[in-house]
């Protein structure tokens, strides 16, 4: 299911995102990225092939924010996501310090959905709505599951999810605003 969400994105014109729990892995640090990954497959061990292959994947997924014709992203992100420790505070500050440093890209918005926010639509889960130029080819929602992911074209479920998404950037701080507070969070990690 990756590669084909991994496809998708690569031909996409847009691409906005929410994130509950973790920093999408397209914005992973490599160190990040391993923590994650190896908390999922703690059986593996450390060094382990599969878990650097992981790895290495999550990292590569980075080149698509920079290609030549990139498409726009909007990653929303609860404040849960960010907040959260993981790996360590040098890992976290670094990753904290990526997410400010990739908001300054004109293609890339990085928003935070505050705890101050209360309940809202994200709270269903994490979600990916990836939109292409050519109208003959639906849009998609990737949907992460405890039972597994899923990739849907319904366009009554891309929309039930675009609205979902539109209602928590109305919720969110704002791209500046949610730049502060992650410098701020990276600040306090030192």
């Amino acid at each position: 299911m990756l590669l084909q969400l991994i496809e998708y994105e690569s031909v996409a014109s847009a691409i906005r995102q929410f994130e509950t729990l973790f920093i999408p892995g397209i914005l992973q640090t490599e160190e990040y990225a391993r923590a994650v990954i190896q908390n999922y497959y703690d059986d593996e061990g450390p060094g382990s092939d599969k878990l650097r292959a992981l790895v290495e994947l999550r990292v590569r997924r980075e080149g698509l924010l920079n290609s030549e014709h990139s498409p726009s992203f909007n990653f929303m992100l609860d404040e849960a996501a960010v907040s959260r420790l993981v790996g360590g505070s040098s890992v976290m500050r670094s990753q904290l310090r990526r997410l400010i440093a990739v908001a300054e890209k004109p293609n890339v918005t990085v928003e935070i959905v505050p705890f101050s926010a209360g309940l809202h639509p994200g709270m269903r889960g994490p979600f990916e709505i990836i939109e292409f130029v050519d109208p003959l080819d639906k849009d998609i929602v990737f949907v992460e599951t405890p039972r597994g992911d899923i990739i849907s074209d319904d366009p009554k479920e891309t929309k039930s999810y675009r609205d979902a998404f539109d209602r928590l950037e109305k919720a969110s701080l704002g791209p500046r605003d949610s730049l502060a507070l992650l410098a701020r969070i990276a600040e306090e990690m030192s």
